[in-house]
């Protein structure tokens, strides 16, 4: 009899031990499962979209574009040879960054966003980097070249990001293009020495000083800021397009309590 009791209690001594380990196991398991979802969650923070990028491959690695945005070379050096060769022109390797850069040095415009290329497997980390308003900084050029004041560069504590983004596409859906319909009606005529000599350009320069993006040909016209369009030498008359109320006030306001 008190056999038969030894061996039930020890049994029973047995489930519970069992039950303990599956609840520990199950335990386990709940934190793995959640530290997973956890840096899924954190993993999807951090993504950017590739939506509308394009890419190359050059010797089986894969380059994409599209990881600044909007914004251009501030200077553009590369290799002396291609690396890569297709219909739309041939392709350099930067040369003076730390990052795997190719650059099509035949697209429309030098420095234009769609020609250059990163290596795929630093997309992300590049986005990231170019969408943290934390790695750039502003700056405005007064460039009075023609008076002999020279070209002025400014580092402005802070400007509001979104109104220089406002600022720039105005300036590219404005600017001259020769091949456009001319009879502009957004210009107007003045006197080309109503202008003064001082050209503004707002810009927004990353701090790794690969790119830059903003806007230029901008003057100050009876307190108003205007984008100049084009110049009638022979005439000495200017085609220049008024800016918005709102963004003329705003950077007015900036260039006077410009100090240099």
């Amino acid at each position: 009899m008190k056999k038969l009791l030894c061996l039930f209690i020890f049994l029973m001594f047995a489930v519970v031990l069992s039950s303990c380990a599956d609840g520990k196991q199950d335990n386990k398991n709940n934190i793995e499962t959640t530290t997973e979802t956890a840096l899924s969650e954190e993993t999807e923070i951090y993504t950017r979209s590739t939506e509308n990028t394009d890419t190359i491959t050059v010797d089986g690695v894969v380059y994409r574009n599209g990881f600044q945005g909007d914004m251009i070379f501030r200077n553009v050096q590369y290799g002396s040879k291609p690396v890569y060769e297709d219909n739309d022109g041939r392709y350099f390797r930067l040369t003076g960054t730390e990052y795997d850069l190719i650059y099509n040095v035949y697209c429309r415009e030098i420095g234009a966003p769609e020609g250059v290329y990163c290596r795929d497997d630093q997309w992300q980390e590049l986005s990231r980097y170019y969408s943290d308003m934390n790695n750039f900084t502003f700056v405005c050029i007064a460039n009075e070249n023609e008076s002999g004041g020279g070209f002025n560069r400014i580092t402005l504590k802070e400007l509001d990001a979104e109104k220089l983004n406002k600022l720039a596409e105005f300036c590219e859906e404005n600017s001259y293009d020769p091949f456009a319909f001319s009879g502009n009606k957004n210009t107007r005529k003045v006197s080309t020495s109503s202008l003064g000599n001082t050209e503004y350009r707002f810009i927004l320069n990353s701090n790794d000083d690969l790119f830059s993006y903003g806007a230029g040909l901008l003057y100050v016209l009876e307190n108003k800021l205007v984008l100049k369009y084009y110049d009638n030498v022979s005439q000495k008359t200017t085609l220049v397009v008024d800016v918005p109320e709102d963004l003329s006030d705003y950077f007015i306001s900036i260039i006077n309590n410009l100090d240099y």
